[in-house]
């Protein structure tokens, strides 16, 4: 039985058509209009048979653009139109929400996918899930040194256009929830029951994920975010996962790289692995200090209480072309785990995790 997924994203890439089902219609490039421009649009996925954590059940479907603006003499912009579309979504699905900025050598189709096998393998029954994705323009490759490079200068450059995504998206969700909490309110002072809707609306929680090379863009998004607000991060994000990071290993100790994340997110957690291939490729062959996503934080002494690692080494294996890099969404205890933080299980006495440094990280056990 096949079932149809919508994954909601932005992008910086360039269209050639604003609705297609060739998923290289959005090209590798950057927006033509200006390095920072993004769109943000649906795309579809379809899961075939029962198994959401093999890639070869996952298939594009389509995807669909907001224009610039609905009208060429309107000075509204499309994300207008769709924004309100995601909020009805919302409400419909009772969902939570997750940021989701993907990693090294994904082209567009593979990040749709990604994006969505995420949103089917973190939902539960109790805390549904709607992944809200940025896709910037990896090249799509991971066979060379030069891909590499190339993709790390695209998502470098790509953080203007992260930053003003998220400051849009951000703005969206704070209007949201004031609307909600303005129903609640109202209700309240006319008597009126409270409905599960209201009740749903208001403890709707919004979390980030970053995976691989993502953490790196999440930096330069970070700065730009920063440079366009001019000021105090507001902590919008219940959880922040930066899972396998190809990111410094002091990125956290550092607000000129990720430090700035202990603002914007009430908990971070760092997901690694000492023996991530990928990892391991990006430290020794292409001249990076030692990887965030490796060892976990550096400087433990220096960083806030909110910041947590765990140690997937012991369930980092999956397949071949994986590397180890991959646990995050085809490791059953790395899911189970994360399942666990959304549910708002706090650490203590959880399954599959053996304590390794009190109160701040831990190992999860093979099943």
């Amino acid at each position: 039985m096949a079932s149809t997924h919508t994954v909601y994203f932005a992008t910086n890439r360039h269209p050639k058509r604003l609705s297609s089902t060739d998923p290289e219609d959005l090209t590798g490039d950057f927006n033509h209009d200006k390095p920072y421009a993004f769109r943000i649009g649906s795309a579809t996925a379809t899961l075939s048979g029962t198994n959401p954590l093999k890639d070869s059940a996952w298939s594009f479907k389509s995807y669909d653009l907001a224009r610039e603006r609905l009208r060429q003499s309107s000075p509204e912009l499309g994300s207008d139109k769709i924004l309100p579309e995601i909020r009805e979504h919302l409400k419909e699905t009772k969902s939570d929400v997750m940021i989701f900025l993907h990693g090294f050598a994904n082209d567009f189709e593979n990040s749709i996918l990604r994006a969505a096998q995420l949103q089917q393998v973190y939902s539960t029954a109790d805390r549904p899930l709607t992944v809200f994705l940025f896709a910037w323009p990896s090249d799509g490759e991971s066979a060379l040194v030069r891909p590499y490079f190339n993709d790390r200068i695209d998502a470098k450059a790509s953080g203007e256009a992260m930053g003003r995504a998220l400051k849009r998206f951000v703005q969206f969700l704070r209007e949201m929830l004031m609307e909600d909490e303005r129903t609640i309110r109202e209700a309240r002072v006319n008597g009126t029951e409270l409905t599960d809707d209201m009740l749903v609306a208001c403890d709707r929680k919004v979390h980030l994920m970053a995976h691989s090379m993502g953490n790196w863009a999440l930096r330069w998004a970070m700065k730009a975010y920063n440079e366009l607000t001019s000021r105090r991060f507001p902590q919008i994000f219940e959880h922040v996962f930066l899972m396998a990071a190809d990111e410094d290993a002091n990125a956290l100790s550092d607000d000129s790289k990720l430090g700035c994340l202990t603002e914007l997110g009430e908990q971070i957690h760092v997901y690694h692995a000492k023996d991530d291939r990928a990892l391991m490729i990006s430290d020794e062959t292409k001249g990076n200090p030692d990887r965030l996503g490796s060892r976990g934080p550096e400087d433990w002494l220096l960083l806030p209480e909110n910041i947590f690692a765990v140690d997937c080494a012991d369930v980092s294996d999956t397949t071949i072309v994986d590397a180890r890099h991959q646990y995050y969404r085809a490791r059953s205890e790395v899911i189970t785990d994360v399942q666990m933080t959304l549910a708002g299980q706090g650490p203590e006495g959880r399954k599959g995790r053996k304590e390794i440094r009190p109160g701040r990280a831990w190992r999860l056990i093979e099943a």
